[in-house]
């Protein structure tokens, strides 16, 4: 995913909350950065010991290296931005929304990937999953 600024210098509270960013996903990259950028991010998941999902937080520079900013380990999953009745957005799409979308996701496939990577990294697929609602 891509974040292209429109007339802001920064992602502000009000330009991302908003929506008003202009979001290219799948990324506008060639086929080398998407991978040089993909590759980086995996690399930095690995050596930060992620665990099931995060976002890697990457600026591209004019020399096209991907340059490290955060790891997210808890973005926000929205997947659809809501508007009120006079059109304004009141729920902000959460880039990995975005990302899960690009990907033929629907919200409950993206949560459950999610929820089945951790079931797998804790080893509770042949457990008695009972005792973790009580």
């Amino acid at each position: 995913m891509e974040i292209e600024y429109n007339s802001a210098k920064t992602n502000t509270f009000e330009h991302k909350m908003y929506d008003n960013e202009i979001i290219h996903c799948p990324a506008n990259f060639s086929k080398e950065d998407k991978k040089r950028i993909k590759d980086a991010a995996l690399n930095i998941y690995r050596v930060l010991n992620g665990k099931d999902y995060s976002r890697i937080d990457m600026i591209v520079g004019k020399d096209g290296i991907p340059y490290f900013l955060e790891i997210n380990t808890f973005a926000g999953l929205t997947m659809d931005s809501k508007k009120d009745e006079d059109g304004k957005m009141k729920v902000h799409h959460g880039y990995m929304g975005y990302a899960a979308k690009a990907a033929g996701m629907t919200a409950a496939e993206f949560i459950g990937n999610i929820l089945e990577s951790a079931i797998e990294r804790y080893g509770l697929r042949d457990k008695d999953t009972r005792k973790l609602t009580s």
